[in-house]
């Protein structure tokens, strides 16, 4: 949990003082869960909100610069990744999450214009913050991930007000030209249909059409980190999955949060 200090703690506790304390112990009071706890929920939780607006802040940010920029006309490889991650995102339970940055703040420089490198470190805190599958913290207090967004925010709100403000011009940033997407191509599912064997052309049905299951049975969101974990064992003959070290390095951030 990010600290406070200065006239960002001052601010902070003329407003609750018990609260701050209580967030700072919220991570250390957490039990870590074991992958196949029947306590981890694949579900949609309040830290998946804070990780959108972390993701809205960051790409706002990364399409600015100041009113008086030039134009670029040459792009750092992280920007071009960054920005073609942006656009190639498509949210679902089985879909690959291509937002897989590395959280460092030299990543942050690279993305953001020169105009504005000076809140890359915020930025990064931020991104280290949500990088984590918290969904394997059992019993975490339900806003942690938004109360440590609000003090990073804080914190650069005060930094910005004693030193010199950051005049911005959103979305105004020349961004490299992303490679052009082809054609979607229908899906096949080799699952036989009720009325006999053969591919059939997957299309997805609306609300409508689905009744009353899609509201009674929603999909519960799973989290990019944790997609195919919880699903049955392979069955005979299947290959098992390799280890994703992806999800090694994850383990090891929330075990030393």
């Amino acid at each position: 949990m990010s600290k406070l200090e200065g006239r960002a703690l001052e601010l902070y506790k003329f407003l609750d003082e018990t609260q701050y304390e209580r967030f700072n112990r919220a991570i250390d009071d957490a039990p870590l869960l074991d992958r196949k706890s029947p306590n981890l929920q694949f579900k949609h939780q309040l830290f998946h909100d804070a990780e959108s607006v972390f993701w809205v802040i960051a790409c706002t940010l990364a399409r600015s610069t100041r009113p008086t920029s030039e134009a670029e006309v040459e792009w750092h490889d992280e920007l071009k990744a960054f920005t073609h991650a942006m656009d190639s995102h498509i949210p679902g339970p089985n879909k690959v999450d291509p937002r897989f940055l590395c959280p460092d703040l030299g990543t942050w420089r690279n993305i953001l214009h020169q105009d504005l490198v000076c809140m890359a470190p915020m930025i990064s805190q931020m991104h280290k913050y949500i990088w984590p599958e918290w969904a394997l913290r059992d019993k975490l207090d339900p806003e942690h991930a938004h109360e440590a967004l609000m003090r990073l925010l804080l914190t650069e709100i005060v930094h910005i007000d004693d030193t010199v403000d950051i005049p911005l011009s959103i979305g105004t940033r020349s961004l490299p030209r992303l490679p052009k997407k082809p054609p979607p191509v229908p899906s096949i599912t080799l699952q036989a249909p009720p009325d006999g064997p053969g591919p059939s052309s997957s299309k997805k049905r609306n609300v409508s059409e689905l009744g009353d299951a899609a509201v009674t049975n929603p999909t519960p969101r799973r989290s990019p980190h944790l997609a195919g974990h919880g699903d049955p064992e392979p069955s005979s003959g299947a290959r098992t999955p390799a280890i994703n070290p992806c999800n090694v390095l994850n383990e090891r951030v929330l075990e030393q949060s």
